[in-house]
């Protein structure tokens, strides 16, 4: 699975050919009622590696 969580982060870990694509997102849980707009997905960080 290339989905983990982590205290209150998401990591997904992404191989796109040669490069390893990691991103972070942050999830805030808001107090609206709505299924699709109760998390609040912030990007954290996005790294690129070349696993060459």
């Amino acid at each position: 699975d290339t989905k983990k969580n982590h205290k209150g982060h998401e990591v997904y870990i992404i191989y796109f050919g040669k490069q390893l694509i990691t991103y972070y997102f942050y999830i805030e849980l808001t107090l609206n009622t709505n299924f699709l707009q109760n998390h609040v997905i912030y990007l954290k960080h996005k790294s690129y590696i070349n696993i060459n």
